[in-house]
């Protein structure tokens, strides 16, 4: 993590060399859906089941649960079963 944040910042990387996961097993708050009873997910926060909307959120940011281009990519690279899509918009690196 250390090479990650001197590179881009405490903020920065999402995507490239640092992925959001979270723990929410206990909300049964509808944005959190994908994350009840479940233990360490990937970010899913907002996600309304869309592959478009992981993508948009892990390509681009801006979109519904997702204010930073590389929230959901950890998620979409869960989808295609933890293997980096061919369409994968950024170089994985540290």
């Amino acid at each position: 993590p250390d090479k990650c944040i001197k590179k881009y910042g405490l903020q920065g990387g999402l995507g490239v060399c640092s992925f959001l996961f979270n723990f929410q097993p206990v909300s049964t708050q509808e944005d959190w859906i994908y994350h009840y009873n479940k233990g360490f997910e990937p970010w899913k926060w907002c996600w309304r089941g869309t592959e478009k909307q992981l993508k948009d959120g892990c390509y681009k940011g801006g979109v519904e649960g997702s204010n930073t281009k590389g929230t959901f990519c950890s998620a979409l690279i869960q989808l295609n079963n933890w293997k980096i899509p061919e369409d994968y918009p950024f170089k994985v690196s540290y």
